[in-house]
């Protein structure tokens, strides 16, 4: 028997976890992981247990649900999430599921096989399979992965989000994509069906045919950036294009420091900046839109590229220049 932990992110009174106009994460992370459970008890050979609250009402502290998914034996788990990015609503858009930095293999491989069926059934741009340094994923001692369906203070997912239909759908094609991973098949008598097709949900893309990319999120320049190690408007641009924030090649609310001194793109003053509140998600470091002197993102930043962790942006820059080599070259 395959065992299946799963869980819906955070409570309904989890502090923060809001949309913009005040709907709860956990009622969108809920609604998912129903689909799934649903799902996935059609199937033989497999058990699913659910490591956070159904009701809700509790937000059962992470090392409560990791202990236990690890204790009952689970052979996977995955965790339902929908995203944030700077709590205000902005045309940032897109679907992305989370792998531990230094993963299991399983763990790559179990998501490859699941997030193109998220990507395809919310309809949403394809923010790709992401590394970071989250506990669900760190300490399961199984293969897991944590998947962020969207962002809430999107004027373009909240659509998908408030949907109910997608939203079942998205943990129905999940259920259906692991089945398929682990080689599982329905039990006598289930319907064989597929999953519901939602309005004006695209049509899934070939792996050889690169996606189209949404009107709300400008495509990325065709021309390559100048590997300069310089951290000039068209790096900025580069980024804020990769992570799908507002692209105007400024990174905003930096607090003036030998380290953003010598990044012509920033600009002095508080409240800080989306694009490097998106970073510091990605790299798992405190969120908080600031590059500090030393910063603990460009220190993740650059053991992420390989070069020295010093935390400290010179000019030019190794790790900035690593990262425009990246961008160039699409691993970044």
């Amino acid at each position: 028997m395959i065992k299946i932990g799963y869980g819906a992110g955070h409570g309904y009174h989890t502090p923060g976890k809001r949309t913009p106009a005040g709907e709860r994460e956990w009622s969108f992370n809920n609604k998912v992981a129903r689909a799934f459970a649903k799902e996935i008890a059609l199937y033989k050979g497999v058990i699913a247990k659910r490591f956070d609250d159904p009701t809700g009402e509790s937000d059962v502290p992470l090392l409560v649900r990791t202990n236990g998914a690890n204790s009952w034996g689970a052979d996977y788990y995955i965790s339902f999430h929908h995203n944030a990015l700077a709590g205000q609503w902005g045309n940032h858009t897109g679907v992305e599921t989370y792998i531990y930095t230094n993963p299991l293999p399983q763990s790559v491989e179990l998501a490859n096989a699941i997030h193109p069926a998220v990507v395809n059934a919310y309809g949403l741009a394809d923010r790709g399979i992401k590394r970071g340094n989250l506990h669900i994923v760190r300490e399961t001692e199984m293969p897991a992965i944590l998947i962020e369906g969207g962002f809430m203070d999107s004027t373009i997912d909240i659509v998908k989000l408030k949907n109910d239909q997608v939203l079942a759908n998205v943990g129905k094609s999940v259920a259906q994509s692991l089945a398929k991973f682990l080689g599982l098949k329905k039990a006598v008598g289930s319907v064989q069906d597929t999953p519901v097709q939602t309005p004006n949900q695209p049509p899934k893309i070939p792996p050889t045919q690169a996606p189209t990319p949404t009107p709300n999120k400008p495509p990325m320049s065709s021309s390559k950036l100048v590997e300069d190690g310089s951290w000039g408007p068209a790096t900025t641009r580069a980024l804020q294009r990769h992570y799908g924030t507002t692209v105007d090649g400024i990174i905003s609310g930096q607090p003036r420091n030998p380290s953003t001194e010598n990044i012509p793109s920033a600009r002095f003053g508080s409240g800080g900046s989306q694009l490097i509140r998106a970073m510091q998600k990605d790299l798992g470091t405190t969120v908080d839109g600031y590059i500090s002197y030393p910063s603990q993102m460009i220190r993740a930043l650059q053991k992420k590229l390989g070069t020295t962790e010093d935390g400290i942006i010179s000019r030019p820059s190794q790790v900035v220049k690593a990262m425009q080599r990246a961008l160039n070259n699409g691993t970044f």
